[in-house]
């Protein structure tokens, strides 16, 4: 992997830059670093791959069922529907009637996939807050269950092994945030879908799902599927700097209690200390070359661009504010360096430098010992972006089996590609069997949120 290097391999880069002190002593990195970056690596290294299931399904679909999707979705579906047909079947066998709630679905390419490749009797929900893809999704299924003849709105013509899939529009929010009123549709639908009538056979089987759920969205995922009495859920997490802040609130209200959720973690004296920064570099994602070689670009024309406003006099946050949409591997030093300085309203610090004076700084400051020492402490945080990851995720599972009491087992679960979908790490959640003898409030059409 482009970022693996090892620890020593690190360590000497770093020493050989006169990056272990000042003065240009040629002291290696502290030994407590290393071995924090050794159990970086051989964290990611326990977080096992799911084990191949048959896609045979899947293989039969005509190309036009992909339609739309990118390429990046596309193999994140066809990755994860089987191994959620083969979890129902393990789990309450082939016969049982799935009711299945996707959280963030969208369209319903997750739902509707599955579903195509692996026919069988379901009540299937898409929930989803934006307006605009449910309405798309709704079209699509109508325009094909038309042109095959099939109207699954008409009572009884429905086949037994069809999915009846229903879209939700709304806002999932934290049970204590939203209230009963706000998620009411939500649980009275999966009641519906559960309720049993006897002699029908058995109880259905209620998977709760969420395909990259953003910030916070994970936590409500499981909460639901753990409200809903799930028999299981998957969860993919991103965008984990939404974790800890939302619109109103400031870095400097930000501490490490927003993201350590789980009763573990808020008990134990070495609790990850995370900064306001640490999941924002855990929502990074270079893992081609072409992605590392533009991030390494930039890095070094951000560095040098400081470099340079602060021989000027000018302190601005460039190490914060100078990423952007630049073409740095096509796009010339000077050209970088005014825009950028006219962004961030400093292009007045640059207007006596001539093109041929900007690209002279950068060639220098770009060989400087300081400018290479600031790329290697990248490399040095960046190694430790899978391990943050991990954690993070951790600790939400543990949080979930909090919420569950005693009733789930989690587990963490590689599921995707990382080179086509970096956060490709899953929280599987599977209810286990109760000895309690009182029914299941679900068997009675009863879901209390």
């Amino acid at each position: 992997p482009l970022l693996a290097r090892t620890e020593a391999e690190i360590n000497a880069a770093f020493c050989e830059a006169g990056g272990g002190g000042g003065g240009g002593a040629r002291r290696g990195l502290p030994n407590s670093l290393l071995a924090h970056l050794a159990a970086a690596y051989a964290a990611d290294a326990a977080v096992p791959y799911a084990a191949a299931a048959d896609a045979a399904g899947l293989a039969a679909l005509p190309p036009a069922a992909a339609q739309g999707l990118k390429p990046k979705k596309r193999h994140e579906v066809f990755a994860l529907a089987p191994l959620l047909a083969r979890g129902v079947d393990a789990a309450s066998g082939p016969s049982a009637r799935l009711v299945w709630v996707d959280v963030g679905g969208g369209k319903g390419h997750l739902v509707d996939i599955t579903m195509r490749a692996q026919p069988r009797a379901a009540t299937c929900f898409v929930v989803d807050k934006d307006t605009a893809l449910e309405g798309q999704g709704r079209r699509v299924r109508a325009r094909r269950d038309h042109a095959q003849g099939r109207y699954p709105h008409r009572q009884g013509e429905g086949r037994p092994d069809e999915a009846d899939v229903r879209y939700l529009n709304m806002f999932l929010q934290a049970r204590q945030e939203g209230g009963d009123a706000e998620h009411a549709p939500l649980y009275d639908a999966v009641a519906a879908g559960c309720h049993c009538v006897e002699g029908e056979g058995p109880p259905p089987h209620v998977l709760v799902t969420g395909l990259h759920a953003c910030g916070p969205l994970s936590n409500h995922v499981l909460d639901h599927a753990v409200a809903l009495r799930a028999d299981s859920a998957v969860c993919f997490g991103c965008c984990y700097q939404r974790l800890a802040l939302d619109e109103t609130r400031e870095a400097a209200a930000f501490t490490a209690a927003h993201l350590n959720i789980s009763a573990y973690a808020r008990s134990a004296a070495d609790r990850i200390p995370y900064t306001y920064h640490t999941p924002c570099l855990a929502t990074k994602g270079l893992h081609t070359a072409e992605d590392m070689a533009h991030y390494l670009a930039t890095k070094r024309y951000v560095y040098t661009l400081h470099r340079l406003l602060a021989a000027r006099g000018v302190e601005e946050a460039v190490l914060r504010r100078g990423f952007g949409n630049y073409p740095v591997q096509s796009m010339a030093f000077a050209a970088y360096a005014r825009a950028v300085a006219g962004r961030l309203g400093v292009g007045g610090a640059l207007a006596g430098e001539g093109d041929a004076a900007l690209e002279r700084f950068f060639t220098d400051a770009a060989a400087s010992r300081a400018v290479r020492v600031m790329l290697l402490r990248d490399r040095v945080r960046e190694s430790c972006r899978r391990a943050v990851e991990l954690s993070i995720l951790a600790d939400r599972a543990l949080w979930a089996l909090g919420q569950g009491g005693g009733q789930y087992a989690a587990r963490l679960v590689q599921v995707f590609d990382r080179q086509v979908s970096p956060r490709n790490v899953a929280i599987v959640l599977e209810r286990m069997a109760r000895p309690s003898p009182e029914p299941d409030a679900r068997e009675s059409g009863k879901l209390d949120p």
